[in-house]
């Protein structure tokens, strides 16, 4: 794998701080802060490692947070 380009890793650190934004409202802030926060931090493991495919580990990480962020919401429907 070639090494990842500098819009890649752009990308990946905007969606990294995006999985870590939360609304410091959400009754599940802690809970939620940590599973997304591990989400990113296991990404950026696999990206620390050579020969990633980075733009596979962004569109990974987007679809877990994109799954994550509809279990909250469908919690928040639930209340």
């Amino acid at each position: 794998m070639a090494e990842p380009t500098t819009q890649e890793l752009r990308e990946l650190l905007a969606l990294a701080r995006e999985g870590i934004t939360i609304p410091f409202d959400d009754p599940d802030y802690e809970t939620r802060l940590d599973r997304r926060a591990s989400m990113v931090r296991v990404t950026l493991d696999g990206v620390e490692n050579e020969g990633a495919d980075v733009a596979h580990d962004i569109a990974f990480l987007r679809k877990k947070l994109a799954e994550e962020q509809g279990q909250a919401d469908q919690r928040k429907n639930r209340r």
